[in-house]
């Protein structure tokens, strides 16, 4: 393909040469430019990567902390001794002294870097709770889609002009002429969405944002000829 939209992480090869093909008919059926059919091919993917951004529960998960139960099986002996009132080794009393610092429960969080998991006493830890995210904030529920959104935003902002790159803390949008290889000359839109844990979050969701893109792209085409068959329809009356 000489012209094309572009993803960090790589979506099916046929996903790509569908949303190519969409490309190809915004350019023959309205006239647009290529950097523009181009440009209105990313956002309506951008656009669908926040529609396939659904929002997270608002609480984080909680497990059962494997190493707390594997030390409360091996130290029952000793715990059942002291409560009888019978003396244990100074070594078992020592395991008995660290236990008391392992938690029940393990809290799991997704960072960019990895997966998070948090000591916690008790299932109602309000550490659980994921606040909403607010424009500035590092993270909070609602994140990933509103990086989309900013994509959207900022590769729409594009249109008529080359704008290179753009970037902010969760992603990374450009559009440029590609000069070297075989793509040469190419018209290239880029959409970097940098949240690292949005394929584990959301499996699938580059190949999802790109077939729906497309979708909506044919679908917006379809609209427009029925429109203009029917004001002809209209004009031969």
């Amino acid at each position: 393909m000489a012209d094309l939209v572009r993803f960090e992480v790589q979506p099916d090869l046929k996903d790509l040469q569908d949303l190519q093909k969409a490309v190809n008919r915004v350019i023959n059926e309205t006239g647009r430019s290529l950097s523009d059919s181009i440009t209105f091919a990313a956002v309506k993917v951008a656009q669908s990567g926040r529609s396939a951004s659904k929002l997270g529960k608002r609480k984080r998960k909680i497990i059962d902390n494997p190493e707390f139960k594997q030390a409360r099986g091996s130290f029952a002996w000793a715990r059942k001794q002291k409560r009888e009132g019978k003396a244990i080794p100074a070594e078992a009393q020592m395991a008995l002294n660290e236990l008391n610092n392992i938690t029940p429960f393990l809290i799991l969080r997704l960072t960019q870097a990895e997966e998070l998991k948090i000591p916690s006493w008790g299932k109602d830890d309000s550490r659980r709770v994921i606040e909403n995210h607010t424009p500035g904030s590092v993270g909070g529920r609602g994140l990933a889609k509103a990086t989309w959104n900013i994509m959207a935003a900022k590769m729409a902002s594009s249109r008529g002009r080359g704008i290179g790159t753009i970037t902010g803390s969760n992603y990374r949008v450009s559009k440029y002429q590609e000069k070297y290889g075989a793509e040469a000359g190419a018209v290239v839109a880029r959409l970097v969405n940098r949240l690292s844990y949005s394929e584990k979050a959301y499996p699938g969701i580059t190949s999802a944002a790109v077939r729906r893109g497309t979708a909506a792209l044919n679908r917006q085409m379809d609209r427009r000829i029925k429109k203009s068959v029917q004001k002809a329809n209209k004009g031969n009356l």
